[in-house]
């Protein structure tokens, strides 16, 4: 039996067309705020660790890294209770605005206020917190 492929066993040098590579990091950043919203901290954890594992397959996109670095400060302020971590999310949010993704700035200020008000899983789908979404 031939072993199966996984994620993990990818590399910089593998050839993964771009809307592969889309595919993948919407899995990735789309699992992450659901996690957090259920404070399932470990899981969100690793999937910050696998994606920054992976960062190759979306290292050409602006709006994935950005999307990742403010899932990761978002993460930090509330599993290590770090007040910078806040302070990163809402200059990432602004940095965003600057570039006139204003839809998304706004959609990302509603995702971390419902996280600070602990409303859970209500009102946003995973399609709605994606970052540069069409």
């Amino acid at each position: 039996r031939q072993r199966q492929m996984c994620i993990r066993d990818r590399s910089p040098d593998t050839y993964l067309s771009s809307r592969t590579k889309q595919h993948i990091g919407n899995i990735f950043l789309n699992s992450i705020t659901p996690m957090m919203k259920k404070k399932e901290y470990a899981w969100v954890n690793e999937m910050i660790d696998i994606a920054e594992e992976h960062r190759f397959i979306y290292e050409d996109s602006f709006f994935y890294l950005s999307q990742l670095t403010y899932l990761k400060s978002v993460y930090e302020f509330f599993a290590k209770k770090d007040m910078l971590g806040l302070q990163k999310a809402h200059a990432i949010i602004e940095a965003i605005e600057v570039i006139g993704e204003e839809e998304t700035a706004v959609k990302l200020r509603n995702e971390l206020q419902d996280l600070l008000e602990d409303k859970k899983l209500m009102g946003y789908s995973m399609q709605d917190v994606v970052i540069g979404k069409s």
